[in-house]
């Protein structure tokens, strides 16, 4: 029989407190999870045998691939990664080789279910200079429900001049809690791009650090969340310019149903030196129930004077002439708020270039909709 253990985590850090009373400076949270083994998927067991993949044993024996560059030492971070350290019961290595330009997607598909019910996770990736590859990281759980737990630690190295996109899709039920660390550095000429998907009724904390130590290095970041039910999204995302004429956007859009909660925290961080630098966030909550709870903390941070910084974020209902215009062209009610959902969330789904993987997206977007929309 499986033990259950308890933890205490601080996640999701500001890394300037803004007024305690408001209560959005970090998450304290106390977890209780079932001690077990993780059976991978046939997708990653294919992968590991055709030597894509590299298993490792420990978050403490991997040092490489940007691990500590990858933090600031100014700030505190979160003890996430201490904790998958002590307890994860899986982890995998990709290295892409300098030169190495990989065509086709690698998939990493993580099922939760009774028989699987925890993931501790470490993924280390390593791309070599002038290399590309694009990583899709699928998590869900399936229709047995019951609690499960993942919780994963991400550290990942772009070399000068190369690319890396990271896809990753979240596909959660109620009783599931997820918790997400991702430290990312980028050298010179280097190419992050990240697309965030949650859809659900899960409870999820997402912390995602970009170190942009390079010289014209870029970053790019999407995320679309679609919470329901008594479901929670608390996401920090946190980007540092260090190099010059380094560049990145940060895109969020979402849309909250029922009684559902988001807090959403993201910061630009322009350090001394990032001259000719650029950095924008944007982030927009379709709120599609009187009882969902939605907040937002944009945060510039400014040491360098040659640099452009912009931030916005806002929340809304459904546009009744918008709605009114679509009904009048004959289109039904449900069928035009989906519509206008869909609109909203498009620009993160314009960012998803794998057509199987949009389709399915859409197919869990659709699904919940239809069973809110009226």
């Amino acid at each position: 029989m499986n033990r259950v253990q308890r933890a205490s985590l601080r996640l999701n850090t500001l890394p300037v407190p803004t007024w305690r009373h408001l209560k959005m400076n970090g998450c304290d949270l106390d977890i209780s999870f079932e001690q077990a083994p993780f059976l991978p998927s046939r997708n990653i067991l294919a992968l590991e045998k055709q030597g894509l993949l590299q298993r490792i044993s420990a978050f403490a024996q991997e040092g490489g691939g940007g691990e500590e560059k990858g933090r600031a030492a100014d700030f505190p971070r979160e003890s996430l990664a201490s904790f998958v350290r002590d307890n994860s019961n899986i982890g995998y290595r990709l290295t892409v080789r300098e030169g190495e330009r990989m065509q086709a997607p690698l998939m990493l598909d993580y099922l939760l279910n009774k028989g699987n019910p925890t993931l501790i996770e470490r993924l280390v990736v390593d791309v070599g200079r002038e290399g590309s590859v694009t990583l899709i990281k699928g998590l869900r759980t399936d229709s047995e429900g019951g609690p499960t737990f993942h919780a994963g630690s991400s550290t990942v190295h772009v070399g000068e001049g190369a690319d890396l996109t990271l896809v990753q899709v979240r596909y959660l039920s109620e009783g599931a809690t997820d918790l997400d660390d991702l430290s990312v550095t980028l050298a010179d000429r280097a190419k992050f791009t990240l697309v965030e998907i949650v859809i659900g009724d899960a409870d999820s904390y997402l912390n995602t650090h970009v170190d942009m130590i390079g010289n014209k290095s870029e970053c790019a970041i999407g995320c679309m969340n679609v919470v329901d039910k008594q479901g929670s999204a608390d996401f920090n995302f946190h980007v540092e310019h260090r190099g010059e004429e380094s560049a990145s956007t940060l895109l969020v859009r979402g849309a909250l149903l029922d009684n559902a909660a988001k807090l959403f925290r993201g910061t630009i961080d322009f350090h001394r030196g990032c001259k000719g630098s650029r950095g924008s966030e944007d982030e927009y909550s379709l709120l599609l129930s009187p009882s969902v709870k939605n907040r937002s903390v944009p945060l510039i941070l400014c040491a360098e004077e040659d640099v452009e910084g912009v931030h916005a974020v806002s929340s809304g209902r459904l546009d009744h002439n918008a709605l009114f215009y679509l009904t009048s062209r004959g289109i039904d009610e449900k069928r035009a708020k989906r519509l206008l959902v869909e609109a909203q969330l498009y620009p993160i789904l314009a960012m998803v270039s794998d057509k199987e993987v949009l389709s399915e997206i859409q197919g869990q977007l659709f699904r919940r909709l239809d069973s809110h929309v009226q």
